[in-house]
């Protein structure tokens, strides 16, 4: 069985008895594309919606597609996100700025970016790191695109401040421990110096006792 698309127009159309003109179009395989074409959507849309990453698309600095957990990380209510430009994820225009300096260069040259970076969330106001992986998407209409995969790296980053300052502190301890050695090392070979000095002068004294 075959699928067709089939167009018809009359010859004459005052007079249908003059006939018609029929044109008939196999789209079997047309519509088999369209079909795998629409699973193929779904399943990417399945994809981003359920992703545990935060994943956005953006074109000449707009935001044209995220998905929920980008959405959340960033504290945006659901569907507020698309539409809005770049500069809603930054403390400010020269922090906008800072960054698009850093990784608009390597999205030119088709480099993978990956960077950490913080933004301020938009519910709360509370600064969160966050690492990003970007890659430039050409459109065919010629406008520049980016797809950015995010996640929110705060705790990672506490974590290893914390090991920071717990090493720091661990120096520190061992320098003072080590000072405190060497300082008692150095008042024992100080009682040991004069306690040598001491039985020294008793012996001269006892030799000078016996002459």
């Amino acid at each position: 069985a075959v699928l067709c698309r089939v167009r018809a127009k009359a010859i004459n159309p005052a007079d249908t008895s003059a006939g018609t003109i029929w044109i008939v179009e196999d789209v079997t395989a047309q519509r088999a594309e369209q079909a795998r074409l629409a699973e193929l959507l779904q399943r990417q849309q399945a994809i981003l919606e359920n992703a545990s990453v935060g994943i956005l698309f953006t074109r000449n600095g707009q935001i044209v597609h995220c998905n929920p957990r980008m959405e959340a990380i960033y504290g945006w209510a659901p569907g507020t996100m698309v539409g809005q430009s770049a500069r809603a994820f930054f403390d400010g225009e020269a922090d906008y700025q800072a960054f698009g300096a850093a990784v608009g260069p390597r999205l030119a040259r088709g480099e993978l970016v990956d960077i950490e970076w913080r933004h301020r969330r938009r519910h709360d106001g509370v600064l969160i790191w966050s690492r990003h992986l970007a890659k430039a998407l050409p459109n065919f209409d010629g406008s520049q695109g980016a797809i950015w995969i995010s996640e929110d790296i705060s705790a990672q980053k506490d974590a290893q401040e914390a090991l920071a300052v717990a090493h720091h502190e661990l120096e520190r301890r061992v320098q003072e421990r080590t000072e405190e050695l060497a300082r008692i090392n150095r008042q024992l070979q100080h009682e040991v110096a004069e306690r040598r000095s001491a039985e020294q002068h008793l012996r001269a004294s006892e030799a000078r006792f016996r002459d």
